[in-house]
């Protein structure tokens, strides 16, 4: 029974000395000792020591608004070709024009710029307002807004004053080229409401000016110049040449002529202001 009891004695004595040895162990283990699986120790000098990775494709972050860039506008003196026209046209939302019902449907004359709204009273200007040259028939191109309906007797009395019909514009008006003696007899004709003056700006296809305003000056574009008439076809491809651009094709009908050219964008206002041109687009 002694015996017994000096074993058991031993052995727990030798268990506490185990205890101690392995509590002092622990405690003299080196401090940059990192336990598995703990981010926080040493994280700078393992971060450092990282190679850089490379991130193609960074996450947006929160602060300050990014502004996308804008795409580049051509290079001055380039020529917009149709892979370039494409997009641009189909990112193009024209403008729409349609009758305001709170205004006569007879007094609202709708084109592709503009919206033109004529007094309640009658009212014909004087004289041209001077924004374009005259043809070389000494005419001016106008817009005549009747107060009856056009038709066939509203062409003939037009005619009858020494005015050129050139074309229809809804509702109730007819684009006509007037002298200035023309211009005059309208005052005495009733059934002509008022008369407005086609401008230089009338004549550019809304998207052809949107270009002339959006991209470089020295930028060209093809476009197509539609004239009053067929004897103004070699005058206005002469102004074209004039005004730094390039006469591709030119053609005349009975009643017009039509002008291809590469035309710098800077040009198309002057161009317009040319009383022989009718319309002019992007081709």
């Amino acid at each position: 029974m002694k015996a017994r009891l000096i074993i058991f004695g031993v052995t727990v004595v030798l268990l506490l000395c185990l205890a101690f040895l392995y509590r002092q162990r622990r405690r003299a283990r080196p401090e940059a000792y990192v336990r598995r699986g703990d981010a926080s120790a040493r994280l700078a000098e393992r971060v450092a020591a990282m190679p850089t990775p490379a991130m193609t494709n960074l996450p947006r972050l929160a602060g300050a608004p990014v502004t996308a860039a804008a795409p580049a506008a051509a290079a001055a003196g380039t020529l917009l070709e149709e892979e370039v026209l494409a997009p641009l046209r189909r990112g193009f939302t024209p403008p729409r024009f349609t009758t305001d019902p709170a205004v006569p449907r007879e007094r609202q004359t709708l084109l592709s710029n503009r919206r033109f709204e004529s007094a309640e009273w009658r009212h014909v200007p004087d004289k041209a307002s001077g924004r374009q040259s005259p043809t070389v028939r000494g005419t001016t191109p106008f817009i005549v807004q009747f107060n009856v309906p056009v038709s066939a007797a509203a062409r003939q009395t037009l005619t009858g004053l020494g005015a050129t019909v050139r074309g229809f514009f809804p509702n109730n008006s007819i684009l006509t080229e007037l002298t200035p003696a023309a211009l005059k007899a309208l005052e005495e004709e009733p059934t002509v409401h008022a008369a407005e003056e086609y401008l230089p700006s009338d004549k550019i296809q809304p998207f052809l000016a949107y270009l002339a305003a959006a991209q470089p000056p020295g930028t060209r574009a093809r476009v197509m110049i539609q004239t009053f008439a067929p004897e103004a076809t070699a005058p206005v491809a002469d102004a074209v040449k004039a005004a730094g651009g390039a006469v591709e094709k030119t053609s005349a009908a009975k009643d017009r002529g039509l002008v291809r050219a590469v035309l710098p964008l800077a040009a198309v206002k002057s161009l317009a202001a040319l009383g022989e041109l009718a319309i002019k687009r992007s081709h």
